[in-house]
């Protein structure tokens, strides 16, 4: 059976938006990120990390774990 060629869609969106010059050179400062995208991007990117890292705190305590820890400790080691 052949192949069939692999597509990849790329989404690429151009938007103007106002930022607060301070706060972008003072983001940039303190990153190495060397231009104003990259720097938007980096900020996108930590946004929703900390929000899908908040998501899973709201399970904290609510999820049943069955297992036995030394046992999973002791043959971790015995490879």
């Amino acid at each position: 059976m052949d192949k069939l060629p692999r597509t990849v869609y790329t989404l690429i969106m151009e938007t103007e938006i106002t930022i607060d010059a301070d706060l972008l050179t003072e983001a940039m400062r303190v990153s190495d990120r060397q231009t104003h995208r990259q720097m938007v991007e980096e900020a996108l990117k930590c946004f929703i990390m900390q929000n899908r890292q908040a998501e899973a705190r709201d399970y904290r305590g609510k999820l049943q774990w069955e297992g036995n820890l030394d046992e999973m400790r002791a043959s971790r080691w015995s490879l």
